[in-house]
């Protein structure tokens, strides 16, 4: 390709950018005003305006921050799935721009999101779609990147159970060491509650992950005196009904789950998880689609 070639297609990447930065969410959305800076970024142009248009859009939650999603996103998320596949769209943008142009405000805002996504894993350790996924460990690694050139010693890390020391993590000199270490606190435990505290130096990078699995007997009066409608949501509509609850080895139990957005007419995609009796497996699953 020569260079005429090159910078006719530079062009029309211009032009295509000029045309997105027109449209009516440009200003609004923040998913769409992340795609144009990044866009805007990876052609080696001005995005300042939508930096300064995506830190506006900020909206703080606590020690955290994230951007909302105002329509549905090309690869059908919405929601909060949504809204943390926006949050990784938003910071890779800042992360590129703060590594060219380093800002205080810029920093903050990239420490608050971070720690939004960090903090809304779901049981699998994940973010709930596989594009949202994709956008936060991209995003992570992106900061990871930048975080392995400093200089900082890394010092380890060591688990404190009710205040007494366990078990010493080791550490790694690369910031980007995503491997995660596991550790067996059996012996530290006994029946009641506890604390458990993981503490390391001030140079220490590390995201730590608890995920808890129970279930409550069928007449627990947290479930039989639920005061909480099933489904009650302004645009989704979900129940789960079993046709018995008491069943012996080898039974069946037939399970019927209604899921309906409502309040949209567009297209979108539903993540949900049907809670099922303990010892109990899926033997066959029909599904029946009704639109309206």
């Amino acid at each position: 390709m020569d260079d005429k070639d090159i910078a006719a297609e530079r062009e029309a990447v211009r032009k295509a950018i000029e045309y997105l930065a027109k449209t009516p969410h440009a200003n609004s959305d923040p998913y769409d005003v992340a795609l144009i800076a990044l866009a805007k970024l990876a052609a080696k142009g001005d995005a300042s305006r939508e930096i300064t248009t995506l830190l506006s859009l900020e909206h703080p939650e606590g020690e955290t921050s994230y951007w909302d999603l105002q329509h549905n996103t090309i690869f059908y998320g919405w929601g909060y799935t949504g809204r943390i596949e926006t949050t990784a769209l938003v910071l890779d943008a800042l992360a590129i721009t703060e590594s060219q142009a380093h800002s205080p405000e810029l920093q903050r805002a990239l420490d608050r999101g971070t720690l939004f996504l960090l903090k809304n894993k779901d049981q699998y350790g994940v973010w709930y779609s596989t594009q949202a996924t994709v956008d936060v460990l991209q995003t992570l690694v992106r900061q990871l990147n930048s975080a392995s050139s400093s200089d900082l010693p890394r010092t380890p890390m060591r688990i404190f159970v009710d205040g007494k020391p366990g078990p010493q993590l080791s550490s790694s000199t690369d910031a980007r060491q995503l491997t995660p270490q596991r550790t067996d606190l059996t012996s530290f435990l006994s029946p009641g509650k506890h604390t458990v505290e993981i503490r390391g130096g001030p140079s220490t990078h590390a995201s730590v992950y608890l995920n808890a699995t129970y279930y409550l007997p069928w007449p627990a009066p947290s479930i039989t005196a639920s005061s909480v409608r099933s489904g009650d949501a302004e645009s989704l509509r979900y129940s789960v009904k079993f046709d018995h609850v008491d069943a012996d080895l080898g039974d069946s139990i037939h399970c019927t789950v209604h899921a309906e957005r409502v309040g949209f007419r567009g297209y979108g995609m539903m993540l949900a998880e049907v809670g099922l009796p303990p010892g109990a497996d899926v033997d066959h699953l029909l599904v029946g689609i009704c639109r309206r």
